[in-house]
């Protein structure tokens, strides 16, 4: 069986990435400048854990699409379950508003 190589996207445009090796503290999306080192692309974000974060051991981070130097860091493979369904639910705001 072929495994294929995991797929990237950037948390801000969802722009698929080639990554090779790590994400560096000073890396930014090619498509749009968004910073690649951020809780928003990490493995490890969840906005119902403690500190937004999986790892017990994670300090507090203020702003969560900027970078950080945490060293729990690993970027998140494929896209972040929900998304279509936030997406969705914010279109559905936009359009009874409008």
């Amino acid at each position: 069986m072929i495994k294929e190589d995991p797929k990237y996207f950037c948390h801000a445009c969802k722009g698929e990435l080639e990554l090779e090796g790590r994400v560096g503290f000073r890396e930014a999306c090619l498509h749009c400048e968004a910073d690649m080192h951020s809780c928003l692309n990490c493995e490890f974000y969840d906005v119902g854990a403690h500190n937004k974060c999986r790892e017990p051991t994670s300090e507090y981070i203020p702003d969560r699409a900027a970078r950080n130097f945490c060293g729990h860091f690993g970027m998140l493979s494929g896209e972040r379950a929900g998304d279509e369904e936030k997406e969705s639910a914010l279109s559905a705001l936009d359009a009874l508003f409008k």
